[in-house]
């Protein structure tokens, strides 16, 4: 069992010897997913995994750069307004009518054993030697708002396990009004099997709308929570 992260390539390798879990940063600092199947042999770089090619009537992130297209790239968690058409994974309504957002990856970390999801039903570990979690948190610094995925590897099954945080750190009164699950672009990989899905939310320090003193304004603070996990 191993999570492993080439710094050089900005590639992230899961693999437990049954199954790999193949992803990259992407030139915009979004998380794309470069390969889930059957466990392969590690290497410094992938990035002939990752399609890039001009293509006719695309709209493309950066404006000297033609090959670059979140329409045709796969995605841990895509958002709306990224040049990206399909249905975004989660997408959040701003004061001034906006849901464009812009998640960019910060930092992670590994941990030993599963985290448990407060509220929600989830897989589980009874020892901390029998599974191994990446945490992988991306910001959007305009508007303040973390998100957490998790990625835990089991070390004697074929079988990865996620679940996505989001968490609301700004000032502004934001609104979830899309977030899914887990987004899984399979193109034309081979089909997985066995997918269970448990969304939730929780909330804390919720407030409603009637009117707020300002110190109250700056207490609220909303956590949502989705759980994935597959299977081949």
């Amino acid at each position: 069992m191993s999570v492993v992260y080439h710094e050089s390539t900005q590639t992230f390798h899961l693999t437990n010897g049954l199954i790999s879990y193949i992803m990259k940063v992407l030139p915009n600092g979004a998380l794309g997913q470069l390969y889930f199947g059957r466990a392969i042999r590690d290497r410094e770089s992938f990035d002939h995994l990752l399609e890039m090619r001009r293509r006719p009537m695309t709209s493309c992130v950066f404006e000297d750069n033609g090959l670059f297209s979140l329409e045709h790239t796969r995605q841990e968690y895509p958002s709306y307004g990224s040049t990206d058409y399909r249905r975004p994974a989660v997408q959040i309504l701003q004061p001034n009518g906006s849901r464009i957002t812009d998640f960019v990856v910060l930092s992670h970390t590994v941990t030993p054993g599963k985290p448990a999801l407060e509220g929600l039903p989830a897989t589980y570990c009874e020892a901390d030697s029998e599974a191994e979690t990446l945490t992988v948190r991306l910001r959007d610094e305009l508007l303040g708002v973390s998100l957490d995925l998790h990625y835990t590897l089991f070390a004697d099954r074929p079988a990865l396990a996620r679940s996505a945080r989001i968490v609301n750190e700004g000032t502004l009164d934001l609104h979830l009004t899309h977030a899914m699950s887990q987004e899984k672009c399979t193109g034309n990989m081979n089909p997985f099997y066995g997918i269970f899905n448990n969304v939730g939310i929780r909330y804390k320090n919720i407030h409603d709308h009637s009117p707020k003193s300002p110190e109250n304004k700056k207490q609220n603070e909303r956590i949502y929570h989705t759980d994935f996990q597959s299977c081949r």
